[in-house]
């Protein structure tokens, strides 16, 4: 997965494995610059980027929020796939793919974070708005 995000001193290209176990980003001063290292790298053309969004869905062991996302995804025609547990002192963090039919998603649990839902901002409002009439 590529995500262009801005930090707003710059911007990030971030990339990961679906898995999750690999990952790690790049920094550049303009968001032309981060898409043609993308295009170079990654053969992702300009056309090809969506807009980048996030939504927390719930709090960190809402899991009425995480049957909703659960449930949803399946209505759907999507899948809710796992793809890490990872403990780091107090944090727990557990990553899912969700696999929708116009694209995918990342979801998130993650202590003192929540339930996190992140990708194509079409995508994450439309699981959101789904979720919240749940």
């Amino acid at each position: 997965m590529l995500e262009l995000q801005d930090d707003g001193s710059g911007f990030l290209l971030c990339v990961s494995s679906l898995d999750g176990s690999i990952h790690g980003d790049t920094w550049h001063t303009t968001e032309a610059e981060a898409k043609a290292v993308a295009l170079e790298e990654f053969g992702v053309h300009d056309k090809e980027w969506q807009p980048y969004s996030e939504a927390v869905l719930g709090a960190e062991y809402d899991e009425s929020a995480f049957s909703a996302l659960k449930v949803v995804v399946a209505s759907l025609g999507g899948t809710l796939r796992q793809l890490a547990y990872r403990v780091g002192g107090s944090q727990e963090i557990e990553m899912f793919l969700v696999c929708l039919p116009h694209g995918n998603l990342k979801a998130t649990r993650e202590t003192y974070v929540g339930l996190v839902l992140q990708g194509s901002r079409a995508l994450v409002e439309q699981v959101s708005r789904a979720i919240s009439e749940a």
